[in-house]
């Protein structure tokens, strides 16, 4: 295999495992989900008014996938006494 082909082959590697990569929590999550345009509306501007949980996990790691569920029944459980979210 020459130079440009295992570059291609690392190339369409990476854009598939991107492709295939899905997100921890679903839409229908009580979970809020965090990325940088909500972060600090929703965690930082909140420190004042009281505690804040956030999970940071990896989407394809096994035991972001085992916290998801526990952190889930957490935030119903818990719903209103903390702002909880979530980042990949």
């Amino acid at each position: 295999m020459n130079m440009f082909h295992k570059l291609l082959f690392v190339v369409v590697s990476i854009l598939l495992s991107a492709a295939v990569a899905k997100d921890l929590y679903s839409n229908t999550s009580p979970v809020n989900k965090l990325n940088s345009s909500n972060f600090a509306k929703r965690i930082t501007n909140n420190r004042k008014k009281g505690i804040s949980i956030v999970h940071f996990y990896k989407a394809n790691d096994g035991s972001s996938s085992q916290i998801m569920k526990e952190y889930e029944k957490f935030t119903k459980d818990n719903k209103g006494m903390y702002e909880l979210g979530a980042v990949n």
